[in-house]
């Protein structure tokens, strides 16, 4: 199913990524930060994103997301599903670091929700009807989503996720 560019402007106002690199998971985080991060390639499904420009587009949503954690970390919370204590770690972070995740963890790189086809029906199908109040519908679905994953990895960590 192709979007129109209207449908794809419509997808693009969710509040959240449409991606995923674990920016809520703690451990990878501490992990990076720690200089030990080598696991193998994710088995779920085959590479998302073409080989050839995974990298530079995972550095990109590194970049941001590494930002946000810095800059703006309620909004990083919002976009990308962190933790405050995932963030804090993304947050110290220097761009050598990232850059080197861009180029070895191009696996982590996913979609949201990327076991849950219904989600992405529900988005999808919004988007392209021009319903607003069912894309709104929708995209407020993600967010409780989101949150409630932030809150029960934070519960998980031993971390108050309202910090």
């Amino acid at each position: 199913m192709g979007l129109s560019d209207e449908a794809s402007q419509r997808l693009a106002s969710c509040p959240y990524a449409l991606i995923d690199v674990g920016f809520g998971d703690l451990q990878r985080w501490r992990a990076v930060q720690q200089g030990a991060v080598h696991d193998s390639p994710r088995t779920i499904g085959t590479a998302c994103f073409d080989p050839a420009g995974a990298p530079p587009f995972l550095r990109r949503v590194l970049m941001y997301g590494w930002h946000l954690a810095r800059a703006h970390r309620q909004i990083a919370r919002v976009v990308f599903g962190m933790t405050p204590a995932a963030a804090q770690y993304i947050a110290a972070l220097t761009l050598t670091n990232l850059d080197r995740i861009a180029e070895r963890h191009t696996h982590w790189l996913r979609p949201r929700w990327e076991t849950h086809p219904q989600i992405w029906r529900q988005l999808l199908t919004c988007a392209g009807d021009a319903d607003r109040g069912a894309l709104q519908q929708a995209t407020l679905h993600g967010l409780q989503l989101i949150a409630g994953g932030t809150l029960i990895r934070g519960a998980i960590a031993g971390t108050d996720s309202r910090a």
